[in-house]
């Protein structure tokens, strides 16, 4: 039996320990600090000059126009909310000790895949033809699923905690939780064995993202982000190490597109350059804790405020969805309002999002629309004309 309002104080008591201890913590997906603000409106995005500001990509000037998310759905996962993930028509939902399969056209339970060792700090990815699942913590698997017949196909033993993982390079990526420096580690998937020399990284990894090329991995203790070249096999320091505001050592999450690194974290949406390593945007977004790139924009999802310094006592309506345009890094519209507790999850599609509440179990679908027609979702949070 999960207790979701223990949660979030309980994860940020092991980073400050951590810290304190010199030794690695569980590497968290949402350590969901607590929060001493009152109700009151949504802060607007500021941003901030920076710099350095070099060309942008040519896959940013290639982006389509700006789009508006319409809320189109919410709909009830029995197993719970952790994670999501999408690919190929189907969105995929880690909870306690299953993962679940949803129609995204109709919110319809397709599949729930037994995996006795998913749990608060699974993690997923999608390639090679699988879904990949991290066990909780002290589980040290991962799970390979078949979307064929929707089973396990493998459980892959792994050389210490399992926390974030990635696809891409013909490999699946793990990121390994150990005292001191964490471990990267590759599989392939033609065997589901782990193959060559694992990579050293910061302590307590956590996400791994793969694109542009290269791996990228946060680490919690200090917060940072390390770029990894698979071939060389070694990975080199990017941001870091950042302590956020209220002392813990988580850095946020990370993601790769439109020729940038985005993270989000302290209270600000970074943008990095990958090649130059060089800051070229920050715009503050407050309690920002996902970033996810789909239709031409890059959306950032805040949590909400709490009505306790020491306890997490979220105040509704006042989680937020965010959308910045990578063409001049600026904010589109108002923030969304979000009828979410505890917001833990975001993955988006160029047609859809989805956000995942941790607390009430629910998945909330936001339809992207072009933003000179129809329906738009206002800062209040109902339907109005464009």
């Amino acid at each position: 039996m999960r207790t979701p309002s223990l949660r979030p104080a309980a994860l940020a008591t092991l980073a400050l320990l951590a810290t304190a201890c010199g030794t690695a913590q569980p590497a968290a997906r949402r350590p969901d600090p607590p929060r001493g603000a009152t109700a009151g409106p949504i802060d607007p995005p500021r941003a901030t000059a920076v710099p350095v500001d070099p060309p942008r990509a040519t896959a940013v000037e290639r982006l389509p126009p700006p789009v508006g998310a319409v809320l189109e759905r919410h709909f009830r996962v029995r197993a719970g909310v952790v994670a999501l993930a999408t690919a190929d028509g189907s969105l995929w939902v880690s909870g306690s000790g299953a993962i679940s399969r949803i129609d995204p056209a109709t919110g319809r339970l397709l599949a729930r895949i037994a995996t006795p060792s998913a749990g608060d700090l699974t993690h997923m990815a999608i390639g090679e033809g699988s879904v990949w699942a991290t066990g909780d913590y002290d589980a040290s698997v991962v799970y390979r699923i078949d979307p064929v017949t929707d089973r396990v196909a493998a459980t892959i033993s792994t050389p210490g905690p399992a926390l974030g993982i990635a696809v891409g390079g013909g490999r699946v990526w793990v990121a390994i939780d150990r005292e001191g420096p964490g471990e990267v580690i590759g599989i392939d998937p033609r065997t589901d064995r782990v193959t060559g020399a694992p990579i050293e990284v910061g302590t307590g990894p956590g996400q791994l993202v793969y694109g542009d090329g290269a791996l990228w991995v946060e680490n919690t203790a200090p917060a940072s982000v390390m770029r990894i070249d698979p071939a060389a096999g070694r990975a080199v320091p990017i941001i870091g190490p950042v302590v956020v505001n209220y002392g813990a050592t988580v850095l946020g999450a990370i993601a790769v597109g439109y020729g940038s690194l985005w993270s989000t974290a302290n209270d600000h949406l970074t943008r990095l350059n990958p090649k130059t390593d060089q800051v070229t945007a920050n715009l503050r977004i407050p309690r920002g804790n996902e970033v996810a790139l789909a239709a031409g924009e890059a959306w950032v999802l805040a949590e909400p405020r709490s009505t306790s310094a020491a306890t997490f006592h979220p105040v509704r309506h006042t989680a937020a969805l965010y959308e910045v345009d990578p063409r001049d890094d600026g904010p589109v519209g108002k923030p969304v309002r979000l009828d979410a507790e505890e917001p833990i999850a975001l993955t988006a599609t160029d047609e859809r999002l989805w956000v995942g509440d941790y607390t009430t179990e629910t998945v909330t679908e936001l339809r992207l629309v072009p933003r000179h027609a129809g329906p738009r979702l206002t800062q209040g949070g109902s339907l109005h004309p464009r």
